[in-house]
């Protein structure tokens, strides 16, 4: 299973209407289709952070861009099986996550076939938060299966410029990376690698 630890940057409050909104959203019958453990909040002030579990390396990855998008989230992938991990680490990879360029941090895979997914999830948030509204709105759309023509027409732009704003924006670089980054979050999770507070591995812990 995939446990995705969603951070507010600011300290959460209990009667927040965004915060409140997020779970349910994600909850919703149908929003994320491999949900296997709806999102709760746990924790109580700066500790306090929404956790919820899939099946589904590609709907993982989509959340957490969304939310790193956002600006108001930081997100903690743990690739989990079994006893899930320690406070102290979770706090640990919280913190990180807060403070990254691309505010994320990967909880879970070792080894050298694993080391790169961290780094790929961190590219992928940083360039998600500085990617333009008219970027990710072509990007979104040709996503959704219209063709540059089509999107061209709905935006009333030229063609040329829905090229240029999918070119300027990566968007063909960055969903292939992110779907290497979800595949193999899958390949981790059926094979439940992943660390323990008593055990971190040089991918995650002993990291910046």
């Amino acid at each position: 299973m995939i446990v995705l630890h969603l951070l507010p940057l600011t300290a959460p409050d209990a009667a927040d209407a965004a915060w409140t909104r997020v779970g349910d959203e994600l909850n919703r019958p149908g929003a994320v289709s491999s949900l296997l453990m709806p999102f709760d909040r746990q924790g109580e002030g700066s500790e306090a952070r929404l956790v919820g579990g899939m099946d589904s390396g590609v709907e993982a990855v989509g959340i957490l861009l969304s939310l790193v998008r956002s600006g108001a989230w930081a997100v903690v992938v743990e690739v989990a099986e079994g006893q899930a991990a320690g406070e102290s680490l979770l706090q640990r990879e919280a913190e990180r996550a807060r403070r990254a360029n691309g505010h994320c941090a990967v909880l879970g895979p070792s080894g050298p076939s694993a080391a790169w997914i961290e780094p790929a999830l961190q590219l992928l948030g940083a360039l998600e938060r500085r990617r333009s509204e008219p970027q990710q709105d072509a990007g979104r759309r040709v996503e959704a299966g219209a063709s540059q023509r089509e999107v061209a027409a709905e935006l009333q732009v030229s063609q040329q410029a829905v090229h240029a704003r999918l070119r300027g924006g990566l968007w063909n670089e960055t969903r292939a990376l992110a779907g290497a980054t979800a595949d193999a979050l899958d390949v981790l999770a059926r094979r439940g690698d992943r660390v323990s507070d008593g055990g971190a591995s040089p991918s995650t812990s002993e990291r910046g």
